[in-house]
């Protein structure tokens, strides 16, 4: 009996050591994988070449510097790291203190040091921190899932959220991407290809125990930077950036249903890009649907997350850009706002839509979209299992911002279905010279373009509406002000909003749900009475 027991005790000390060496040994193989990873970024800093980089960041992996936002996604890492290699000789030198590994986890700790020196002049930079890198194990195969210089924090500490909405209702989102059969897509070659429409629909919800959507995902940011040629670093932090609305949400049934508004973004922008005005309609019981334009958007988003994204250097995008940039073009419109009398900002305004041929028919491409739209809102009132039986469909407005802005005039004028309507900030494109609008309507417009003349570059269509009719210059803003871009300006130097963008939002929803409330709903705002001592940056007339 006890030999037997010396014979189990000594093949469980055998075991025990068989099972220690086999441990260490995969220990010793994941310190040297991961010490190689570290030894790539040393390389990769200190010779600029960024192919040392590449497969050793997972898809999501996380960039935070002491300063600014987090960087998210490897695409967007190695679009830092390009753009840091372009502009400066980088010299660094990294001393460890702590390596752990526990399972499929490891992480380093330790001082980072380095040096930029600018490659065109400039002064040197110096500093040293704490650094922390986290790695993830996946197939075998470790990779970093998070940098962090400086202080430990969470990455989603730096970067604030959307601003609530005032509405009383809580704020339900959902995404729908459909084909129309009935149009070829204009924007390729392909006889097969045919129109691509996807919206975005905000609606009054019930409140929800979930949490709320980020802002946008990842496909999204990347999507958005690609075809706007921004850096694929400068809006990857947009996925922490927590918003209001609520996916799926349960649809606010007692008070419903509820008016529809339409709205259209700018050229080359994206359902969200007004996201804080979609919100708070919804919030103020309205249902908002942003549309989206394939091959003038930036992107397409699709029920599941996933996107379709544009390539920015199709010749039709190229050739609507050069058009709205043209040197005959920006004439006219300075010309259009510096016009003396209304005959002859209808003269430059003729000599506009001639030289805007494709702006033209991107006007009535865009009104066929929101049609479409519209059809597909009157199927989903009666079969969709979250949104049936919300909307509203006669009682629709329509709000857009430049080109989208231009739409929803186009809208106002030849969907009978639509009664009331904003354009902020978007020449007046497509037929309304030629007729007059008969449902109200509100001209927003910006002075940035030229503060000196605060003038409403649509005071033509204001003067020659039929109904009532509202025209605001809004000092102090430029074009983008008429998004959430102004959110986010100074980004990179606060994790805080942007105190004049909080501002410019706060004006934009006081008039905007002033505008269909009144109009759409038939409840009266005093502050459509006359020009306010509250905003007294606007300039404001209506008839």
């Amino acid at each position: 009996m006890w030999e037997q027991n010396r014979m189990n005790t000594a093949t469980l000390f055998r075991t025990i050591l068989i099972l220690t060496v086999a441990i260490a040994t995969a220990h010793a193989g994941d310190r040297d994988q991961i010490a190689m990873i570290q030894q790539h970024i040393v390389e990769a800093e200190n010779s600029g070449d960024l192919s040392l980089l590449e497969n050793l960041f997972m898809a999501d992996a996380v960039y935070l510097n002491p300063e600014g936002p987090p960087i998210v996604g490897e695409r967007a890492i190695l679009s830092l790291y390009e753009f840091m290699f372009r502009r400066y000789q980088w010299e660094s030198e990294y001393q460890n203190e702590d390596l752990t590994i526990r399972g499929d986890s490891a992480g380093i700790n330790g001082w980072y040091t380095y040096r930029l020196t600018p490659r065109t002049g400039g002064a040197v930079q110096r500093d040293e921190n704490r650094f922390e890198w986290q790695f993830r194990k996946v197939e075998g195969t470790w990779k970093l899932a998070q940098l962090i210089y400086g202080e430990p924090v969470d990455p989603r500490s730096r970067v604030p959220d959307l601003p609530r909405p005032t509405g009383k209702y809580a704020v339900g989102i959902r995404d729908y991407f459909f084909t129309d059969t009935s149009r070829p897509e204009i924007f390729t070659e392909d006889q097969n290809d045919f129109r691509d429409v996807a919206f975005q629909v905000w609606y009054p919800a019930q409140e929800s125990a979930g949490a709320p959507r980020a802002y946008r995902n990842l496909s999204m940011t990347q999507a958005a930077a690609t075809f706007l040629n921004w850096p694929l670093f400068s809006n990857s932090y947009n996925v922490f950036v927590v918003s209001n609305s609520f996916s799926d949400a349960v649809a606010q049934r007692s008070t419903g249903p509820y008016p529809v508004i339409l709205y259209n973004h700018g050229y080359g922008g994206f359902t969200t890009v007004h996201q804080t005005i979609c919100e708070e309609l919804a919030s103020q019981g309205y249902v908002v649907v942003s549309v989206s334009h394939a091959y003038e958007s930036a992107l397409l988003l699709k029920p599941d997350g996933s996107v379709k994204g544009f390539d920015p250097n199709n010749q039709a995008y190229r050739d609507r850009l050069a058009e709205a940039g043209g040197s005959e073009q920006e004439e006219l419109k300075d010309r259009i706002i510096r016009a003396g009398h209304l005959a002859e900002q209808e003269k430059y305004y003729r000599q506009l839509l001639v030289k805007s041929p494709r702006h033209q028919e991107s006007v009535q491409v865009w009104a066929a979209d929101n049609r479409f739209v519209l059809q597909k809102l009157k199927a989903l009132n009666d079969t969709d299992p979250v949104l049936a039986g919300l909307f509203d469909l006669t009682a629709i407005g329509t709000i857009g911002h430049s080109l989208g802005g231009a739409t929803a005039g186009e809208l106002a004028l030849t969907e009978p279905t639509v009664r009331a309507g904003i354009n902020l900030d978007g020449f007046q494109f497509g037929g309304v010279l030629e007729s007059e609008l008969q449902i109200p309507f509100m001209f927003i417009w910006e002075n940035g373009r030229n503060s000196r003349l605060p003038v409403n570059g649509n005071d033509l269509f204001f003067q020659k509406s039929k109904a009532a009719c509202y025209s605001l210059v809004i000092q102090g803003f430029e074009h983008t002000t008429f998004t959430d871009l102004p959110l986010f300006e100074s980004i990179w130097e606060s994790p805080e909003l942007s105190p004049q963008g909080l501002r410019a939002i706060k004006l934009q929803k006081a008039y905007i749900v002033a505008f269909f409330n009144k109009h759409i709903k038939e409840i009266p705002e005093p502050l459509l009475d006359g020009p306010s001592q509250k905003y007294s940056e606007v300039i404001f007339k209506s008839k």
